[in-house]
């Protein structure tokens, strides 16, 4: 994932969840150690025109246009065009850095009322993305014979989804998803292409008193090419995988203050083959103010095609006798997923009418987690010049385990003004085999912040802190 294809202006969006923790039932692989959940306005809560523009000292220029209108007595709509510009950042010596971006983008989203039980929603965009970086001539800089150089990076792309939700009697829903989604992008003179097909069903049914389940079937086939250059390749240069998944969760009452959450999600992929991440929480709530809660889950990072099939040269500098010397870069094809498993533990008090108060605590265990390791050296002699390649790999021997808490408050003091103290801990043991290296080298420790808000809930004016 690139960051920098994903934008949308911040007028469409309705909230943004934070998720803590491992979501892997619901959400799938690589959701680890949380979710953020970005969700925008039906396009009946954004009609009429909207113009916004801005600028800036770094960056130059930003402005929205958007419109938002009824198609007949059921349907709606909003178009929008985005575009910005950020200006190259100043060197110490006064020269330009060569690294600006400029980003155009268009889209639209229509909502439909097919019926008092059915409703559809189809929406998608379409970018250009336009930059420049400067880089050294290797990736790692052990020689006088580096150099540094500008190159400029293009990305176009777009996407398209369709979702249709049905309402059944009883409080079941159905919903079904397609989304297709493709880019092309030019970094580092490589052009590279990936084009994905999402298909996801989902019911939610309510079976008597007791059981509140969720389940869903999904399907995922991905394209990825990527053409010789600037030493990077892969093997094979294209490559199509597939993902197939299902999950299941249900919420359980055990009694009219006791509930059991138990579910999984079960998926096959191109790479481990079959996996899974179950989770199990427990809620009690001896009042309707207090609540205890725990969960244990399960979740994975998926490996990619980075970590199975990158082929690269880091770096080249003279050795002995004159012979080049090459560290490699190779892909690891036996490349396990990294795993988590996580517990926590929370309790949350809220009060009639004044503050609220939420503690959670963790502790969390990671295995295979990824590191490079070091090969046996080679020697190659075609084609010229002679060289003494250092094989570097990827590996799972890393390991961690993590603990801390999360206290965060909230108290209305008056109608437009909010208080939001909270405090952060979290202690970070990484260790890593002798042989292995690893960001942090061969064990490190991480600890706490201390953060707090204080704002108006009309937007008046807000601040915060951060100490470590």
């Amino acid at each position: 994932m690139f960051w920098d294809h994903h934008d949308l202006p911040l007028e469409d969006i309705d909230r943004i969840e934070v998720i803590r923790g491992p979501g892997a039932t619901v959400w799938g692989a690589n959701a680890v150690n949380g979710v953020i959940n970005i969700m925008t306005k039906s396009a009946r809560a954004t009609q009429g025109g909207l113009v916004t523009a801005g600028t800036g000292s770094e960056q130059r220029a930003l402005g929205v246009l958007r419109y938002g209108g009824q198609i007949g007595s059921q349907g709606s709509y909003r178009v929008f065009g985005k575009y910005f510009k950020v200006d190259d950042m100043v060197l110490p010596d006064g020269r330009q850095g060569v690294d600006g971006w400029r980003r155009l983008q268009g889209g639209f989203r229509s909502d439909w009322r097919l019926s008092p039980c059915d409703s559809l929603t189809v929406e998608g965009d379409l970018f250009s993305n336009r930059g420049a970086q400067t880089r050294w001539s290797a990736f790692i800089v052990v020689s006088p014979l580096v150099g540094v150089f500008n190159e400029k990076l293009t990305v176009r792309g777009g996407n398209l989804l369709g979702r249709w939700n049905r309402t059944l009697s009883g409080g079941s829903e159905l919903s079904l998803q397609v989304y297709y989604d493709s880019y092309r992008r030019v970094d580092l003179g490589v052009p590279e292409t990936l084009n994905t097909l999402d298909l996801d069903f989902q019911h939610h049914v309510v079976l008597g008193s007791r059981h509140d389940i969720v389940w869903g079937l999904a399907y995922r086939v991905a394209t990825s090419g990527l053409a010789p250059g600037y030493k990077i390749s892969f093997s094979p240069p294209e490559r199509t995988d597939n993902l197939y998944s299902t999950f299941v969760q249900d919420e359980i009452r055990m009694t009219d203050s006791l509930w059991f959450t138990l579910g999984s999600k079960f998926e096959h992929n191109a790479y481990t083959g079959f996996e899974f991440e179950p989770s199990l929480r427990l809620a009690w709530t001896p009042s309707r103010r207090h609540t205890i809660w725990a969960a244990a889950s399960k979740a994975i990072r998926q490996p990619s095609r980075l970590d199975t099939a990158l082929s690269t040269p880091l770096a080249e500098f003279p050795g002995y006798d004159g012979v080049l010397q090459v560290i490699n870069f190779q892909g690891n094809p036996n490349f396990k997923t990294e795993q988590l498993r996580d517990y926590e533990i929370g309790y949350r008090a809220q009060a009639s009418r004044g503050p609220s108060f939420d503690v959670a605590t963790f502790i969390s265990s990671y295995r295979r987690l990824q590191n490079i390791e070091q090969g046996r050296p080679y020697f190659v002699s075609s084609p010229p010049p002679p060289r003494l390649v250092l094989p570097w790999t990827y590996g799972n021997q890393g390991r961690a385990r993590n603990y801390g808490a999360e206290l965060s408050a909230s108290w209305n003091v008056t109608s437009s003004w909010r208080i939001s103290p909270g405090y952060t801990f979290i202690h970070m043991n990484v260790s890593m085999p002798l042989n292995a290296s690893a960001t942090g080298g061969p064990a490190s420790r991480w600890n706490s912040a201390l953060w707090g808000r204080i704002s108006c809930a009309r937007g008046a004016w807000s601040s915060a802190t951060h100490m470590p």
